[in-house]
């Protein structure tokens, strides 16, 4: 039986931030044929990071609990997976968790995870969809300010990246995704001066991590990334929905803020089936 979502759960719970010592947010959830486990991660390519122990750990367990034919495994991001030979062996099979130093999660679950039969999916909007969502409700300044920011914050998470870099890559990645960007790093430093005051250098690069975040106030960037995370969890819960009902069991590996969002629907919608 078909089971409408109850996104108004959600809404609020988007502004629900998590201490450092709630990394990783996991849970689980179950009827007699299917289980969910939602892996919400800390983004770290800290290969020391105490979280990958609990992703392994959490892996085996659903593998334990699920048929292969019937297993899924939804990925954050567009459809990038481990493929730098540094890290891969004449087999192409990942040789350590070193992986995580350039794909982070995203490495260590590959890793974990390579000799197990699973499907996969890449599940968030396509990037034109959320910014035109984005741009019907903002001034442009502040989306391009914020694709910018969360960029950016994923860059910098790298191991060995220095300051520079990580702004160019952040400014390249954000032009090349969205069609009409075309902006260069001063136009961005621009931005960032009026946003708070301050020249972007080394000593800004908490302010830029922190005007992606959808429960920071800082900016304002904060509120776009409030509407972003609400756009992107109604996507990524229709397809959790859409695979629930095809009877699939489903791993979700995905930031912890999303996790904390979307856990009350999906507590709704699987539990009060």
């Amino acid at each position: 039986m078909s089971k409408d979502l109850n996104y108004n759960l959600m809404i609020d719970e988007d502004k629900t931030g998590l201490k450092s010592n709630q990394f990783p947010y996991v849970f689980s959830l179950y009827n007699k044929k299917q289980l969910l486990t939602f892996f919400g991660t800390e983004h770290s390519s800290d290969i020391k990071n105490k979280q990958w122990k609990v992703l392994e750990k959490e892996w085996q367990e659903f593998i334990k609990n699920t048929q292969s034919e019937k297993r899924v495994v939804f990925l954050e991001g567009n459809f990038r997976l481990v493929s730098d030979q540094n890290y891969l062996d004449k087999n192409g099979k990942i040789i350590s968790l070193e992986v995580v130093q350039k794909y982070c999660e995203l490495g260590a679950w590959s890793y974990f995870s390579q000799n197990d039969k699973k499907e996969m999916v890449f599940v968030d909007p396509k990037f034109n969809d959320e910014a035109e969502y984005l741009l019907k409700r903002f001034d442009e300044t502040a989306v391009e300010y914020y694709f910018f920011a969360r960029y950016f914050s994923s860059y910098i998470n790298k191991k060995d990246i220095t300051f520079d870099e990580a702004l160019r890559q952040a400014v390249a990645t954000t032009n090349e995704t969205y069609r009409s960007f075309s902006n260069m790093v001063d136009y961005y430093k621009k931005i960032h001066r009026q946003f708070f005051n301050h020249e972007l250098d080394k000593c800004q690069i908490e302010n830029v991590r922190n005007a992606s975040w959808p429960i920071r106030y800082d900016c304002p960037s904060n509120e776009v990334a409030r509407q972003s995370s609400v756009f992107r969890n109604k996507y990524i819960l229709k397809q959790i929905k859409e695979y629930w009902e095809q009877g699939k069991s489903i791993f979700v590996l995905f930031g912890a803020g999303h996790a904390v969002a979307q856990k009350p629907v999906l507590y709704d919608f699987i539990q009060g089936q």
